[in-house]
């Protein structure tokens, strides 16, 4: 299919958000991805996806948690902190539900 020149002058691409993890979330996605591939396949799935769907995450609630969104994928949470002004997205850290606010 060809393209008018116009059109693409006129498609507005979406701002590009570079992912970052912390050392700790790195080295959680490999032990996840080594102990249950499919979860870490889901896990970076989703995690591929957050520049375009991060604003639908919930805000974590408390004063600890200030500025950090949660993300969840089956028995997975990831939490995480968009940095606008950079176009950064930091992943924090990547857990099972019932340990990843501990």
């Amino acid at each position: 299919m060809k393209l008018k020149r116009e059109s693409l002058a006129k498609k507005r691409l979406p701002d590009l958000y570079r992912v970052l993890f912390t050392p700790e979330a790195g080295d959680r996605l490999e032990e996840i991805e080594h102990d249950d591939p499919k979860s870490a396949r889901i896990i970076f799935d989703h995690i591929k996806k957050l520049p375009q769907t991060y604003s639908s995450d919930p805000f974590l609630k408390g004063p600890s948690f200030k500025g950090l969104r949660r993300n969840r994928m089956g028995r997975y949470r990831f939490i995480y902190r968009v940095l606008e002004q950079e176009k950064e997205i930091h992943i924090m850290t990547i857990d099972l539900r019932k340990s990843i606010y501990d």
